[in-house]
């Protein structure tokens, strides 16, 4: 069942695009059927500070792991061509 996606990105109050920038994640096989990709994040520029993470666990199939790695790795293609992009982030 394919579930209909919103495409409102979430906003701050001045209406900029609200970001969570990403800590780490880990990834588990749960049950032999499903995958486990827990993100780790910072919520805020204060938890940022404080180097405070939050973190979400999300189930998925086989394919939606595939689809996923396969978006990230077409976004990091695109991001990777910009200027800048080779600069060293970790």
């Amino acid at each position: 069942m394919e579930i209909p996606i919103k495409e409102d990105l979430d906003t701050n109050p001045d209406g900029t695009i609200k970001l969570s920038p990403v800590a780490g994640w880990q990834t588990v096989r749960v049950a032999e059927m499903m995958g486990l990709l827990r993100l780790h994040y910072f919520a805020d520029q204060q938890s940022l500070a404080r180097l405070e993470t939050k973190a979400i666990q999300l189930g998925m199939t086989p394919s939606q792991c595939r689809e996923l790695g396969q978006a990230l790795l077409r976004m990091a293609e695109k991001l990777s061509q910009l200027p800048g992009s080779d600069v060293p982030r970790n």
